[in-house]
């Protein structure tokens, strides 16, 4: 029986996906631009994460761009997952670092793994930057990771399903490839079948329009006007549907 995270952006969204059914959760920020450290935990925040155990995965990754960083990125870090260790022992991380020269930065890496220590750890989609991904699957596993975000270097894992099967066979009896980019349920099976992966990733986002008044903002008639914006959301009814294409037998 498979297996699926849920990329969320808040501790609310964190405890609806385990509470329909998911698997866990990676908690970062801007998922839209593929995901950041999310910010500072208030103390409310931290307990209800911590109640969740090893459900949860939490995202650094210090900045937008490139998964090049200088010692000084790295050393930062190292500080925030050491910080977050002592307020979420339990917790797991999601982590990555590629050189210049486009290859795994095995130096800073390293560093990653000190400061996590023996918390559980997956390597990010950084991997679908690299030409011919699959041959780094074993200096992955053999640091420790456990698992590896990927969609086979492709745009989406549908997409990426021959890379996918390659890095399967790869990996071992101690890493899991999970399958991420683009996740839906209607692709869960082909991506099964086709690339022989049981685990899964995904964000399952919707998006609805929000409209608020603001009393800064005032017409020429003197009335309020209103602010427009587009809110994304983690839609239940994708997560469900992909819940029940990744337990089906």
């Amino acid at each position: 029986m498979g297996s699926l995270e849920v990329c969320v952006s808040s501790v609310e969204e964190a405890e609806l996906a385990i509470k329909c059914g998911a698997d866990s959760v990676e908690l970062c920020m801007a998922p839209e631009i593929g995901g950041l450290t999310f910010r500072a935990l208030y103390e409310e925040e931290i307990q209800r994460l911590g109640a969740l155990g090893e459900h949860v995965r939490l995202l650094i990754r210090l900045r937008p761009g490139s998964f090049c960083y200088t010692k000084e990125e790295v050393d930062i870090m190292c500080r925030q997952i050491e910080t977050i260790r002592t307020l979420l022992p339990r917790a797991g991380f999601t982590i990555g670092a590629l050189s210049p020269s486009g290859t795994l930065d095995r130096l800073a890496l390293e560093s990653l793994c000190k400061a996590a220590k023996d918390a559980e750890l997956t390597f990010h989609r950084g991997i679908d930057v690299l030409p011919e991904p699959w041959q780094y699957v074993p200096q992955i596993r053999e640091m420790g990771f456990k698992r590896l975000l990927t969609s086979g270097g492709a745009s989406s894992a549908v997409e990426g399903t021959e890379v996918l099967s390659l890095m399967q066979q790869a990996s071992g009896d101690t890493l899991t490839i999970v399958a991420a980019g683009g996740v839906r349920a209607e692709h869960i099976p082909f991506i099964r079948t086709k690339g022989g992966l049981q685990a899964f990733h995904g964000g399952f986002r919707g998006a609805r329009d929000r409209a608020e008044s603001s009393s800064a903002r005032r017409a020429p008639d003197g009335s309020y006007l209103d602010a427009w914006w587009t809110e994304s959301y983690l839609d239940t009814n994708l997560l469900t549907e992909a819940l029940m294409a990744v337990k089906a037998v």
